[in-house]
């Protein structure tokens, strides 16, 4: 199956829960799990980008947070995926079928002639991936200092509560 997949990883962690003497702390288990979230979101609302979106692609995107490993992952199995991310490419049409289908969706005319004029078209230039994965994993690493700092804080004030 074709995976997309944005993983973030927090590394040093280990060293952190020795020097303190507990495990992984809470605050850094709310942590991953917000930054999967944020991902997750933002991967689904790159997914749909048009109004004639009608999720099917959003709707498959899935994610993990392995605590452990200290590790947050999103991903979708579906096999349109790549193509979706990355684009098409030249001498590879779609379907007439899924074609058709898609250009209803979106609102333009599918009659036979349309289909096989942007299939052709599509073969010819292929097409331009809308990179929801990439993008996502863009913004959650722009974001990721928030989290951080968040965490960092809660850590101090938990620290502070117990002196």
């Amino acid at each position: 199956m074709a995976q997309q997949m944005v993983t973030t990883k927090v590394i040093g962690l280990e060293k952190l829960s020795r020097s303190i003497g507990e495990d992984i702390p809470q605050e850094f288990k709310r942590m991953m799990f917000k930054i999967r979230g944020h991902a997750q979101k933002q991967a689904k609302e790159r997914a749909k980008p048009h109004v004639g979106d009608v999720g099917s692609l959003a709707n498959t995107i899935r994610g993990a947070t392995v605590i452990s490993r200290m590790t947050a992952r999103i991903w979708t199995n579906l096999p349109v995926a790549v193509e979706a991310e990355q684009g098409r490419r030249p001498g590879n049409p779609p379907s007439s079928r899924a074609l058709q289908r898609w250009m209803k969706r979106h609102g333009l005319a599918a009659d036979w002639r349309s289909v096989r004029a942007v299939r052709k078209m599509i073969e010819a230039r292929g097409t331009q991936g809308v990179r929801f994965m990439e993008g996502a994993g863009e913004d959650t690493r722009q974001h990721l200092p928030e989290f951080i700092a968040e965490a960092e804080a809660a850590i101090k004030r938990a620290w502070d509560k117990a002196a």
